[in-house]
């Protein structure tokens, strides 16, 4: 190459081949760079090519533009250069994963016959390193590549709508890459075994029903939207304990209109809390109802869903008469910089003060089922990724559980040859308080986000009777294997019923 010169940014381009790798979006996000370009100038000068088409810094020439600049220093390249050298000249940047996608479909004959740079470009090498060269663990790439597939597999092209509104998130740091990638593989199952659901006769409604011998009780399960309890009597039901979707945390398989997926959390909470409605008329007096929510990050700060939703359902005229809150043993890790949050919150609406509440029966929990717990402060596994719990909380009376293992509800769905597609469970004993604290044996007991049943599977235990709501015809099979060991569900309560 040339010595540096200095051009006028405003002559200079983006190539059409930098373009469909790179883009051509013109947002800056790398306030650092900014930052030091604009106290110091451009002090890496441009790569281009003999036609003023930029190679490489089309960010930093983004800033010149922005700024103003009206020189930059540029190192002309005095031949074009071929598209897998320009990628390879881009090696170290960070990157969206869509263009390491593209990066690595353009550079794969070069990692599969294990060539090294040219050296007319870039100097002698013995072999291209993938994880060097497109900035990410082979792990990473190796699940990139697998949603990649998922989705051409799911929505029949990779420039399909679906496909790239998945690979923007991904991109703009919506989704992960795991839950991702379980999300695509859950709906390629889903899709593949996906069974309808019998109607009930009565209601005209897809649902199951069944009677539990042992524990004599009765329950039924709808594949209906619960906003809709019109087949529900009035003043029915003692005790509502639901976990709904979070806002934006995972997609259950029930279409693009699914409560969780709103655009933004004032409507998610809205949408929420229209299902509660005609709760009120159908809860007795004496009734209870439980929510169990979580908050979650949306652009860099936390969204404050639970306590927006806890708002809205007071606006409607419910009592808010208790706030428990759920230590977890085993949280997600929480990104950038904050603790990792290990709390969920459950919420006790009422609508009156004459609830019928009851904690008689924890005098008679065994000594030997109590779990006691390490006060711990650190989450992670070593001091790299270790982080301060976002839970500092040591009193007795505090719920501490880990999340449900579902493993060997997995293993028996297996056996029956249905996916295993939910495992987004809360514990036994979280329904178990709500249900024992403020209900009756034979009194009904309803959950309009059944899932695979935690709360029917408890009730029933309890010998109270249940009803539930779930659209995901593919729960409802789960949810009935769990219903055919109910032992299991016995032997996980705090008090054996």
């Amino acid at each position: 190459m040339e010595k540096v010169q200095f051009i006028d940014p405003t002559k200079l381009t983006v190539s059409e081949f930098h373009a469909g790798i790179y883009g051509t979006e013109a947002t800056i996000e790398n306030s650092l760079l900014f930052d030091s370009i604009k106290k110091k100038g451009i002090v890496t000068p441009l790569i281009i090519d003999p036609n003023n088409f930029i190679i490489s810094g089309t960010l930093r020439w983004r800033i010149a533009i922005e700024l103003d600049i009206s020189v930059v220093p540029v190192l002309v390249c005095p031949t074009p250069l071929e598209a897998y050298q320009i990628a390879l000249l881009n090696t170290g940047r960070v990157k969206p994963k869509s263009v390491i996608l593209k990066e690595y479909k353009l550079l794969k004959p070069l990692f599969e016959a294990g060539k090294g740079y040219r050296s007319d470009v870039l100097g002698e090498a013995d072999v291209l390193d993938k994880s060097k060269t497109l900035g990410v663990s082979n792990t990473t790439l190796n699940r990139l590549l697998q949603i990649e597939n998922g989705l051409i597999e799911l929505y029949g092209s990779i420039d399909a709508d679906k496909s790239q509104a998945v690979l923007c998130d991904l991109d703009h740091e919506k989704l992960a890459i795991a839950p991702t990638l379980k999300k695509i593989r859950d709906k390629i199952k889903i899709n593949k075994s996906s069974k309808s659901i019998p109607l009930n006769p009565k209601t005209g409604l897809p649902s199951v029903i069944g009677c539990n011998q042992v524990f004599k009780t009765n329950y039924k399960i709808y594949q209906h939207d619960s906003k809709d309890l019109s087949f529900l009597e009035d003043e029915s039901v003692q005790t509502f304990c639901c976990s709904p979707p979070y806002w934006m945390r995972r997609d259950y398989g029930i279409g693009e209109c699914q409560l969780g997926q709103e655009k933004t959390v004032e409507e998610y909470c809205i949408n929420l809390a229209l299902h509660f409605d005609d709760c009120k008329r159908v809860l007795k007096e004496t009734g209870s109802l439980f929510v169990n929510l979580a908050d979650n990050i949306s652009q860099f700060q936390y969204t404050l869903a639970p306590y927006r939703f806890a708002i809205e359902m007071v606006k409607r005229g419910w009592m808010l008469n208790d706030q428990i809150i759920w230590s977890r043993k085993n949280p997600i890790y929480t990104e950038g910089k904050r603790t990792v949050k290990c709390d969920e919150v459950i919420f006790h609406f009422v609508k009156t003060s004459r609830f019928y509440y009851d904690l008689s029966w924890i005098k008679d929990i065994p000594t030997d089922r109590t779990e006691f717990y390490d006060h711990e402060i650190l989450y992670g596994e070593n001091s790299e990724t270790a982080k301060p719990r976002s839970f500092f909380e040591f009193r007795d009376n505090v719920v501490k559980s880990n999340i449900a293992s579902t493993q060997w509800l997995s293993n028996e769905c297996s056996k029956r040859k249905i996916p295993f597609t939910h495992s987004a469970t809360f514990p036994e004993i979280i329904p178990e308080i709500c249900i024992r604290s403020t209900s009756k044996v034979g009194d009904l007991v309803c959950d309009l986000f059944s899932g695979t049943a935690v709360s029917a599977s408890v009730s029933t235990v309890l010998k109270r009777r249940f009803v539930g709501f779930e659209l995901n015809p593919n729960y409802i099979e789960q949810a009935l294997v769990r219903l055919d060991n109910l032992e299991r569900t016995k032997s996980n309560l705090l008090l054996c019923a």
